[in-house]
C-alpha cells in the first residue's frame, strides 16, 4: 500500500463534507485519540478512570450541581431514552415530532402513559403523570421545543421534565440544572462530537429510577450500582470509545460551550447565506438554531440530490418532507471548517447546474 505524508492523511480525512447534525464529524485530535493501546482493556484502571472523568466533564458541560448521577450506555441515544422511560412509574409525552412519536412508542412498550399532545394543552388533564416527557431539538422536522418555558411551566403545576436533549445539549442555551429537569439524555455523537457508541444519561440522584431489572444495559438502577460498587458500567464499554468520548469533552471544555455554540450558529449563517445565493430557499416555518432545513430547486429530490452530493464526497440528512421530498437538513454540528462549508456550497451549486432533477 502507497504511503502518504500527513499532509495527505489530513486530506483524506476532510474530502468527505458531511454537513449532519449527527453522527457528527470529530476532529483529528479526537480520531487520534482512539487509536489502540495496552491500557484498552475495559475494566483497567486506565480505562475506569477515564469513565470517572467523562462523568464529571459531562457534569461541567451541562452546568449539573453534585445532586445528579451521569450514566454511559452502550448504543445509540434511543438506549437511553428506553432505559429512562422503563425506569419511572408514569410518564406523559408531549408527541409533537417525529422523536416525540419514537419516546411515546418507548412508553407503550414499557406500559407507561402514553398520549400525543401538544405544549401546554394535554398534561393539566393528567395530574397524575408525575413526569412528562419531551424532544428538545428534533433534527428531521428541523423544529425546537421551548425548554425554558416547559420548566416554568412544569414546575408551576408540579411535573417533572424527562428531555431527549440529542442535539440541545451545546446549541440550545438552557439551564440543564432547572428543579423541574429529572433527566436529559443525549448521544455523545452529536454536538459534542464524539464517536457514535454511548447514550448518556443524566439524572438526578432522588429521581425514581427503580424498575425491575431487565437487561442490564438498559437498566439505570443497576448502572448506578455497579458505579457505586466497582467504578464501571453495568454493561462492557467499547473502551476506544470512551478515549475518543474522553478526549471530545476535553476539546469542548477547553474551547467553551458558549464559544463552540456561537460558532455553529455563525458557520449556520454562511450555509444560509451561500446556498441562497446558490437558489436553494429557506423553510421560513422552521426554527432550529441547529439545522439548516433547504427548499431544493423544482424537479429535485432528496434523494436524488444527496446520490449527487454523495458521488463528489459530501452528504446531508434528510428533511421533513421525507425521502422523495424536496427539502434537505444541512447542518455545520461537527468538526467543520469553513473552507469546508464553502466546498460544499459549490458542490451543491455544480449538482444543481450540471445534473438533471430526480
Amino acid at each position: 500500500m502507497e504511503k502518504t505524508n500527513g499532509a495527505d492523511q489530513q486530506f483524506a480525512r476532510m474530502k468527505e463534507i458531511m454537513m449532519v447534525a449527527g453522527p457528527a464529524p470529530f476532529s483529528d485530535r479526537v480520531a487520534d485519540a482512539c487509536a489502540p493501546s495496552r491500557n484498552c482493556f475495559h475494566r483497567s484502571k486506565f480505562i475506569i478512570d477515564r469513565v470517572g472523568d467523562c462523568r464529571d466533564m459531562i457534569k461541567s458541560v451541562l452546568g449539573l450541581d453534585e445532586h445528579w448521577e451521569v450514566y454511559l450506555i452502550n448504543g445509540t441515544g434511543r438506549n437511553g431514552i428506553e432505559a429512562t422511560i422503563k425506569c419511572l412509574p408514569d410518564i406523559f409525552v408531549l408527541s409533537n415530532g417525529v422523536w416525540g412519536e419514537l419516546m411515546s412508542a418507548y412508553a407503550g412498550r414499557h406500559g407507561e402513559v402514553r398520549d400525543p399532545a401538544k405544549p401546554f394543552t394535554r398534561p393539566s388533564s393528567h395530574p397524575f403523570a408525575v413526569h412528562v416527557g419531551v424532544v428538545a431539538h428534533d433534527t428531521e422536522k428541523a423544529t425546537t421545543n421551548d425548554i425554558p418555558a416547559l420548566c416554568e411551566w412544569a414546575q408551576r403545576n408540579g411535573h417533572r421534565l424527562v428531555i431527549d436533549a440529542m442535539s440541545a445539549v451545546v446549541v440550545q442555551d438552557i439551564n440543564w440544572n432547572h428543579p423541574a429537569i429529572d433527566v436529559i439524555c443525549f448521544s455523545a455523537a452529536k454536538a459534542l462530537r464524539a464517536p457514535n457508541g454511548f447514550a448518556i444519561v443524566a439524572a438526578r440522584s432522588n429521581c425514581y429510577l427503580k424498575a425491575q431489572p431487565r437487561t442490564s444495559y438498559l437498566d439505570l438502577y443497576l448502572h448506578r450500582k455497579s458505579y457505586e460498587e466497582t467504578g464501571y458500567a453495568a454493561g462492557q464499554l467499547i473502551s476506544l470509545f470512551v478515549l475518543g468520548l474522553h478526549e471530545a469533552l476535553l476539546e469542548l471544555l477547553e474551547e467553551g460551550v458558549a464559544v463552540r455554540r456561537q460558532n455553529i450558529l455563525r458557520q449556520l449563517g454562511l450555509l444560509r447565506r451561500a446556498l441562497n445565493s446558490h437558489g436553494f430557499a429557506d423553510e421560513f416555518d422552521r426554527r432550529s438554531n441547529y439545522v439548516l432545513p433547504l427548499r431544493l430547486p423544482d424537479g429535485w429530490t432528496w434523494e436524488g440530490f444527496n446520490a449527487q452530493l454523495w458521488k463528489r464526497g459530501a452528504s446531508t440528512t434528510i428533511g421533513h418532507e421525507g425521502r422523495k421530498g424536496r427539502v434537505m437538513n444541512v447542518s455545520p454540528a461537527g468538526a467543520i471548517t469553513d473552507e469546508q462549508i464553502w466546498k460544499f456550497c459549490e458542490i451543491c451549486a455544480e449538482v444543481k447546474q450540471e445534473e438533471s432533477p430526480c
